[in-house]
Order: C-alpha cells, then sequence, then structure tokens
C-alpha cells in the first residue's frame, strides 16, 4: 500500500512534475538493488542474531511511523514548499529515506520468511508441504499487492488524500503489533522444537 501511495502524495505536493514520485521511486528502488544483497548474505551468515533484531525493529516500525508522520506533515501544510522550503525539503528527505529503510526491512523479512522459517515449519512433513507452504505465502502477498492499491484510490476518492495518508499510518502502526505477535509466536515455536 506504501509504494502506490507515496507517488500520489508527492504528485499531490508538486503537481506540475513527477520529480518528487520519481525520487522516492529511485531512493526505493536503489537500496533495494545496492543494499538488498548485502541484507541477504548478512542473513545467510547470522541468522540468530538478525532474527531478534528485525522481530525488535518490525516491533518498533520506526520507519513507516517516520514516513507516515512527514507524509501527513506534507499533506496537512499544503503551502509549505512556498513558505519554509527546509522543512518541506526535510520531510521529503525524511519520507524517502524511512521508504527505502522500510523496502530493506521487508526485504529481510522476506528472506527470513520464505528461505528460513518455512523451511524449518515443514520440517519431518512431506515434501508437498514446503511447496503448499510457500504458494499460500506468494499467494497472500500477491493478494496483498493487488488490493492495497484498490483500497487507497478508494480512500482518497471517496474521502480524501488526507484520510488516506492517516488510515496507512494508522494500518501500519496498528498491523505492526498482530504482525510481530505472529512472527514471534513462530520464532518462539521454532525455537522450542
Amino acid at each position: 500500500m506504501w509504494e502506490f501511495s507515496v507517488g500520489l502524495y508527492m504528485i499531490n505536493k508538486w503537481p506540475n512534475s513527477l520529480l518528487l514520485a520519481a525520487v522516492y521511486g529511485v531512493v526505493e528502488t536503489a537500496s533495494t538493488a545496492f543494499l538488498g544483497p548485502s541484507i541477504g548474505q548478512w542473513l545467510g551468515r547470522q541468522i540468530n542474531i538478525f532474527l531478534k533484531l528485525w522481530l525488535w525493529t518490525q516491533n518498533l516500525n520506526l520507519s513507516f511511523v517516520v514516513a507516515g508522520v512527514a507524509v501527513i506533515g506534507l499533506l496537512v501544510y499544503s503551502n509549505l514548499k512556498c513558505s519554509n522550503l527546509a522543512a518541506f525539503i526535510t520531510l521529503v528527505i525524511l519520507t524517502n529515506v524511512s521508504g527505502a529503510i522500510g523496502v530493506l526491512s521487508t526485504l529481510a523479512g522476506t528472506i527470513l520468511i520464505e528461505r528460513e522459517w518455512v523451511v524449518v515449519i515443514s520440517e519431518g512433513h512431506p515434501p508437498g508441504v514446503l511447496t503448499k507452504m510457500n504458494s499460500v505465502i506468494r499467494r497472500i502477498d500477491l493478494t496483498c499487492k493487488l488490493f492495497a492499491p484498490v483500497v487507497t484510490g478508494f480512500i482518497i476518492s471517496f474521502i480524501s488524500l488526507k484520510a488516506s495518508a492517516m488510515t496507512l499510518a494508522i494500518w501500519s502502526t496498528v498491523s505492526v503489533w498482530l504482525e510481530y505477535w505472529l512472527l514471534t509466536s513462530v520464532y518462539n515455536g521454532i525455537l522450542l522444537d
């Protein structure tokens, strides 16, 4: 939901240019392209340490909270670009950096869950169980990626852009607790086996 929405928020802030949306996309993609392999290698070497660190940072969900607050600030103070350019640039930079950190955290979580946890959870079961678990996880992921822009579009179209940003910030903050609880339960279950 975040990747789709931020582009729309940036276009709203600078309606005659796609520069802010493009910069956000480049920062997010470049961080994944340049830092993603390093994260994968680091995960491979120190999985238990990184797993605990990742669970803890997911609990804080700091990157998406900071990005959400920055975007809401940009949308609430609509004339910020003209009245206080330094604050406007700071909020745009915060949004970009926080988005990049959030994407890297999501990448790490995907690697942890798909490469490590699913394999451990399916140990001792027939080989088809691993295939089935992977397909279910992939289906959930793709369904979320499909419906997130639709939900965001409805909120923007029928309520407002600000309501969309607030909904996204609240959703990220609330859902991280459920996600953290579920991931911690799986992590503790793996340790007990």
